[in-house]
């Protein structure tokens, strides 16, 4: 059990190179479109953010894809992944979210191996 926490908090860590960091997921495109603008306007943005896609998206995309892998079934995993990349707000966001999985995929692969 304490292994398998070991690893979720390496995953987890800020200091992990999946790349996550480097991304805005669209806030910067709208802080230059003065969408976001002031304290106000960005604790808005990201109250949308996080009540929208990370709640019900990207934590409801965990929990499945953890039923999916516990079930053994792959093809739902799959379906899950081209629905979660339609749901995106932002090109961004997509195109963010995309390249943070792949760099952790990559990542896992080379220190997690099967």
């Amino acid at each position: 059990m304490m292994d398998k926490l070991l690893l979720l908090l390496q995953l987890c860590d800020s200091n992990f190179p999946s790349g996550a960091f480097s991304h805005s997921f669209g806030f910067e495109t709208y802080i230059s479109n003065e969408k976001i603008y002031n304290m106000e306007t960005f604790r808005d943005a990201l109250t949308v953010y996080i009540q929208t896609q990370l709640t019900y998206t990207d934590g409801l995309a965990c929990r499945l894809a953890y039923d999916f892998l516990e079930k053994k079934s792959k093809e739902d995993v799959w379906r899950l992944n081209e629905m979660l990349a339609a749901l995106c707000l932002a090109r961004e966001t997509r195109e963010g979210t995309r390249m943070i999985g792949e760099r952790m995929w990559k990542v896992c692969r080379e220190i997690y191996p099967l």
